[in-house]
């Protein structure tokens, strides 16, 4: 009889880094002949007290009268582009059909599996996650795991210290993500622990070929741009020179006026960037892929609050496969951005692989 494992992780219906980094930790697990299902988890947000609406409402005046203006048409398009993932999640993933709470988690959950695995994303941030659910605090020990966990910040806030030190000492096996999540645990519990590359790089270019959907490329000769941070006029500048330069189409994924690209699934985001001449991104996963598929990629420092910043993920991640030279500079040479080696990305990316699924199977207890 096949052993069981519950995944919990990030829960976010329409985030491609999320929904395929689920897809391939499952599609890993269920390779080593387990039986996988990933738990639907829902935090409880804090009410913003009648004041803070206020304040918000008037600090948002002239954004809520544009919006209003364009509402419904937006609507439906981002109603169309949740259908399209809710889709993906029912062909793809394996998940429960109910929703826990963390401040209501059934007793029995902790008996409906063998191992519970949490991760990857930014389950251990302190926004996002690291509750009980995110820290497995509702099962016995020796059935904790995590897979490249990522606290999604370089030092834990002093007064949740003593919170985190105390559920990572009780995780039967730690991984992590990024060099600064091993240098959070070393920190707090002493333990030097394992950094794993992100679940999306355990699955080779060919099998993820096997879900890949490219209806949505029309051509090849396209710049396919993803940023998840703020609009930065010098980035956009040198896109639009060097898309004019190179006869290169501008295609942004995250552009609602473009509704076709706009409500593109995982599988279809995929394709898009399989396909790109080239991917300008500050995304994590937008790098990740274009190692992957091989895929010439230049790296933008995220901007929020006007700063610019490069999170630690993606410094680990370029760092690991001598891609350093992929973050944007605004005189880097356009044979440099087109003609990319990615010879020796591959015999780093095997190893990493090995790595991490020795890293499974001993924390699953798999026999050779």
């Amino acid at each position: 009889m096949k052993k069981t494992v519950g995944i919990i992780t990030l829960f976010g219906n329409t985030n491609y880094g999320n929904k395929l980094q689920n897809y391939a930790l499952q599609k890993v697990l269920e390779d080593m002949n387990f039986n996988v299902q990933t738990i639907k988890t829902l935090k409880i947000s804090k009410k913003k007290t009648f004041f803070e609406k206020i304040l918000i409402y008037r600090s948002n005046l002239l954004e809520i009268i544009i919006s209003k203006l364009n509402n419904r048409k937006n609507r439906m398009i981002e109603n169309k582009r949740l259908e399209k993932f809710i889709q993906f999640s029912k062909q793809y993933l394996n998940e429960t059909e109910s929703i826990i709470f963390e401040n209501a988690i059934p007793e029995n959950l902790k008996n409906e599996y063998d191992f519970f695995i949490t991760g990857s994303d930014q389950v251990w941030h302190p926004t996002f996650g690291a509750s009980s659910l995110e820290f497995l605090s509702f099962v016995p020990e020796f059935k904790r795991i995590s897979y490249a966990a990522s606290f999604g910040i370089s030092n834990i806030p002093s007064h949740l210290k003593e919170y985190y030190k105390t559920e990572l000492e009780k995780m039967k096996s730690i991984s992590v993500r990024e060099e600064t999540g091993a240098k959070i645990v070393r920190e707090l519990i002493g333990d030097d622990v394992d950094v794993h590359v992100d679940p999306t790089m355990l699955l080779n270019k060919n099998k993820w070929l096997k879900i890949i959907n490219t209806s949505k490329v029309k051509s090849h000769n396209y710049i396919l741009t993803y940023f998840l941070g703020e609009a930065y006029n010098e980035y956009n500048n040198w896109i639009k020179t060097f898309s004019r330069k190179h006869n290169l189409e501008i295609i942004n994924i995250l552009d609602i006026k473009n509704e076709q690209i706009y409500t593109s699934d995982p599988s279809e985001f995929l394709g898009l960037i399989s396909n790109a001449t080239l991917m300008c991104t500050d995304s994590f996963h937008g790098s990740v892929f274009s190692i992957i598929f091989e895929t010439n990629f230049m790296v933008f420092d995220r901007i929020k609050n006007n700063e610019a910043v490069m999170g630690s993920r993606i410094e680990t991640l370029l760092e690991k496969f001598n891609f350093n030279s992929r973050k944007w500079k605004n005189n880097i040479s356009d044979n440099d951005v087109l003609n990319m080696s990615f010879m020796h990305s591959k015999a780093i990316l095997e190893y990493e692989q090995h790595k991490a699924l020795t890293y499974l199977r001993k924390a699953l207890k798999v026999e050779d």
